[in-house]
């Protein structure tokens, strides 16, 4: 991939298909707004957040991405508690449910 990045002499290549063409649409205040805010919400440019909505791609906001990275860090210490302590074998049960609330919170903020 690091090929198609970039070009023989070290430098960043240009992209064969640039986007050069437009959509130019009018909103209200509020709309833009709006629009403004989810992008935001998203960490991405206003034209990304647009380009990803119109192509119906995902967007998901930056607070359900960290809250999925700190999901994921306390499941890794769910299995690590069960994996090298005795009481986390005495607890199986119990970790196995957390495991699996865990897993159901991340699949639902991922289909949001």
């Amino acid at each position: 991939m690091t090929d198609q990045l970039h070009d023989h002499c070290g430098r960043f290549a240009r992209n064969p298909d640039p986007r050069g063409k437009r959509i130019n649409i009018r909103l209200t205040a509020s709309e833009f707004a709006e629009v403004n805010d989810q992008a935001e919400a998203g960490a991405l440019s206003l034209s990304e957040y647009c380009r990803r909505r119109v192509l119906g791609r995902r967007v998901m906001s930056q607070t359900d991405q960290v809250m999925i990275r700190e999901l994921r860090r306390i499941a890794g210490l769910q299995k690590h508690l069960f994996n090298d302590t005795e009481a986390g074998k005495v607890h199986a049960q119990e970790t196995a449910e957390i495991l699996h609330l865990i897993k159901g919170a991340i699949m639902g903020l991922s289909e949001r």
